[in-house]
């Protein structure tokens, strides 16, 4: 299994689209979520759930096309795409991320060891991670406006802004002014 997160920079969907994923990821391995109370608490806890889910390994084998060119073909631990820096828990994955320069940030995580994986979980949890000596070790970054999402084997578990699905190719495209917003005067 694995996940594409679509992030978002609206704080309020952050809450509601974290309890669904990690219900759905810890309903999977047959575990019961507790209810978040307090927002410190709650983000500590899903990112204490996050690198519990994460250090257990299950991957996938997929290949991730960025902009027509095959970036990676085979396991990997992640990939995240998003439109905006944070993601699932408060999890800063993608910190340069904006939502009107036109394109998405995609980060692969490759298939890293559980003890690398541990030491650099805190940092892409912060959204420092880009500042790490041995980044491009653990992880390929790239911006684009079209990014093709293909497992190899199967389904994967896709995770667009909390709501989990099982899910063949996807393509995900920026596609400039696609929602016209009317504002009344004041």
């Amino acid at each position: 299994n694995t996940f594409a997160f679509v992030g978002t920079p609206d704080k309020a969907k952050w809450s509601e689209a974290r309890r669904r994923l990690f219900q759905a990821a810890l309903k999977d391995r047959g575990k019961r979520l507790l209810p978040f109370t307090a927002p410190a608490a709650a983000d500590w806890r899903t990112q204490e759930r996050v690198a519990g889910i994460l250090i257990k390994k299950k991957g996938a084998n997929l290949r991730v096309k960025v902009d027509g060119e095959v970036l990676s073909e085979g396991q990997i631990l992640l990939t995240a795409v998003a439109n905006g820096g944070y993601c699932g828990g408060g999890v800063n994955s993608s910190p340069a991320a904006s939502t009107n320069d036109g394109f998405m940030d995609v980060n692969i995580i490759y298939n890293i060891s559980r003890r690398n994986f541990v030491k650099k979980f805190p940092y892409y949890s912060k959204g420092t991670h880009m500042t790490l000596p041995d980044i491009d070790d653990v992880l390929l970054f790239r911006q684009c406006k079209e990014v093709v999402i293909t497992p190899l084997e199967g389904n994967m578990r896709l995770c667009t802004d909390g709501e989990i699905t099982d899910a063949g190719e996807i393509t995900m495209q920026i596609v400039p002014e696609a929602v016209n917003i009317v504002v009344p005067k004041a």
